[in-house]
């Protein structure tokens, strides 16, 4: 009896062991996953600090986001816990409370664009597939709400996860083009702007709001007769102090020719962003801007950017960076990657 009693007792000893240690390796599995994904999309990376992120249009003002990169930051420690302690972990968004930070996000084959001024949040394209990396990416940087978001373009590869992020953040303003083609991303964002309740507004060239103590100017596309709907395209300029940020979008070469023709006044810049790979691209065009930095996010158009970066700009690809994030008080500019 104290034999079998004995034998009894070392079964449940070892299932008990048997299932701790199951589950072990499972929240490891799940850790090293998580950490993995983060590494991807730029989640961990170096230093910064956070911020409380919203927006405001012309004179109306939207309430303040809840910071939640405290909570998260303490979780995602006590998941990398389990490596021995990861050094030198950052959230994708070093949002301050002055100042402006745009960084343009590796969004699959497209491109997204994370906008604040002083505290106040826009969004610009949502990249390839569902949207929920970019809300991912979004949430850790302590939005909980975006007020604002605007699509650039009208292509699955730049908007295809729009639609998840409008029901996720129902912004308070959508922008967006009137475009000559109209995919399947293209309406369900439209749909979903709808539902989220949203203010949807056709942005065409002259059109601009302030952000924190910056103003987001649209200035192209000049025309709505284009051969190609690329160049419907939306570009922006943001001006925020003595720093201008141009944003090109996926417009073509003939929808920078448009620009180079029309916008001369509005194209100098000390950061040029293309969303595009580069494709907008023309030694004219360069030569107008005059940038100290050039940003290729979006799909590579390789030929293109070994073309700028022979010119001796400072270029840097979201693609092979992951995240490229450009900070400026109005007076000194950064770019970290």
């Amino acid at each position: 009896m104290a034999r079998e009693k004995h034998s009894t007792i070392e079964r449940r000893r070892h299932g008990c062991l048997g299932g701790c240690l199951i589950r072990l390796l499972v929240l490891l599995g799940l850790a090293a996953f998580i950490f993995v994904a983060g590494c991807m999309t730029g989640i961990i990376s170096n230093d910064s600090v956070t911020g409380k992120p919203t927006l405001t249009l012309g004179n109306i003002h939207a309430p303040e986001m809840g910071d939640l990169t405290g909570e998260l930051g303490r979780a995602l420690e006590s998941i990398t816990g389990f490596f021995g302690g990861i050094k030198n972990i950052k959230w994708p968004f070093g949002i301050s409370a002055n100042g402006l930070t745009v960084k343009a996000l590796h969004a699959g084959d497209g491109e997204s664009f994370l906008i604040c001024a002083d505290g106040f949040t826009m969004i610009a394209d949502a990249g390839s597939g569902t949207g929920n990396l970019i809300s991912a990416e979004i949430l850790l940087s302590g939005v909980n709400r975006l007020m604002a978001a605007a699509a650039l373009s009208s292509d699955d590869t730049n908007v295809g996860g729009m639609s998840t992020l409008l029901s996720r953040f129902k912004p308070q303003y959508f922008f967006y083009q009137n475009t000559q083609t109209k995919s399947k991303s293209y309406d369900k964002m439209l749909e979903a702007a709808n539902r989220a309740g949203s203010e949807s507004i056709v942005a065409q060239s002259g059109l601009s709001f302030t952000l924190g103590r910056g103003r987001v100017s649209v200035i192209g596309p000049v025309s709505t007769n284009h051969s190609v709907s690329a160049d419907d395209g939306l570009s922006l300029r943001i001006d925020y102090g003595n720093t201008r940020i141009l944003i090109l979008g996926t417009i073509l070469q003939s929808g920078g020719r448009e620009l180079v023709r029309w916008q001369r006044e509005a194209m100098p810049a000390d950061v040029l962003i293309l969303g595009s790979g580069g494709s907008a691209v023309s030694s004219e065009l360069l030569d107008l801007v005059h940038p100290r930095y050039v940003i290729v996010a979006g799909k590579q158009d390789d030929a293109a950017v070994s073309r700028i970066r022979t010119t001796g700009y400072q270029t840097f690809s979201v693609k092979e960076n992951g995240t490229i994030q450009v900070y400026t008080d109005g007076t000194t500019l950064r770019v970290d990657k």
